[in-house]
């Protein structure tokens, strides 16, 4: 827990904005979860588990975000299409006078 690596990983990765939920349930959740994975990776004695934990959870989390705002677009797009004002006509195009003409 002294290490650098721990030091590191602790006061700038966790608790970096970027990368955690802003609630605070989800930062409960997003704190057992790269727990949970860190002592998998324990378990098979990867070194720097923590970073690949991280990076794991943090990937997982976005593509499960990526995935949510996907499930939701179909619903969105059916009530912009309904609520849409019709667009304006073109105002007419401008004469051009020309000299000599």
């Amino acid at each position: 827990m002294t290490g650098v690596a721990f030091i590191l990983y602790t006061f700038y990765m966790v608790t970096d904005p970027a990368t955690t939920p802003s609630g605070r349930r989800e930062q409960i959740v997003f704190g057992l979860s790269v727990a949970a994975v860190y002592g998998l990776l324990m378990v098979t004695h990867v070194v720097f588990g923590l970073f690949f934990a991280l990076t794991i959870v943090c990937g997982v989390r976005g593509l499960g975000m990526y995935a949510m705002q996907w499930v939701r677009r179909p619903a969105r797009e059916e009530i912009e299409t309904v609520a849409a004002p019709a667009p304006l006509s073109s105002p007419a195009p401008a004469r051009v006078m020309v000299r000599g003409a």
